[in-house]
Parts: structure tokens; C-alpha cells; sequence
């Protein structure tokens, strides 16, 4: 297929890119507050215990592949120099 007839939604890449951030920041944010209740009160919840881990993973994958995408189009993602 030709480029004019394949259209690929640059905006989407973006968009994967700031979900991803989000979700890192997210699972960064269930981990302090799991371990801030494990110095508090000495127990923390157990499904923050695997939440925060997965949540940061899943975001630096969604991250890594949108700057991979925008990388092919030649933008440099958030003022990097496009590597991963």
C-alpha cells in the first residue's frame, strides 16, 4: 500500500504516550500510598501490593511503544532525542 493510503493517526501515539505517563504516575501514587499504610498502621492492602507494580509496568510499555511510533515518523517525543 502506498503511504497516501494508509493514514495512521499520529494523534493516537500522542495520546498513548500521556496515558502511559498517567499510568506510571498512577501506580508510582498506589505504591507510596500502600507504603505510607504499611509505616503507619503496619499492614498494607494486597492488591496494592500487585496494582502499583502493574500499573507502572503497563505504562512504561504503553510509553515505550508510542515514542517507538513516533520515532519512526521522525518526531522527537517530549523534546528527546527519540531513543528508547
Amino acid at each position: 500500500m502506498s503511504e497516501s493510503t494508509l493514514k495512521v493517526n499520529w494523534d493516537s501515539y500522542e495520546d498513548q504516550l500521556a496515558e502511559g505517563k498517567r499510568n506510571i504516575k498512577m501506580g508510582i501514587g498506589v505504591g507510596v500510598f500502600g507504603a505510607g499504610s504499611l509505616a503507619l498502621i503496619g499492614a498494607t492492602c494486597p492488591l496494592c501490593f500487585f496494582v502499583a507494580p502493574a500499573m507502572v509496568g503497563v505504562g512504561m510499555w504503553k510509553s515505550r511503544k508510542a515514542k517507538e511510533k513516533l520515532a519512526e515518523r521522525g518526531e522527537c517525543a517530549d523534546g528527546e532525542d527519540g531513543s528508547l
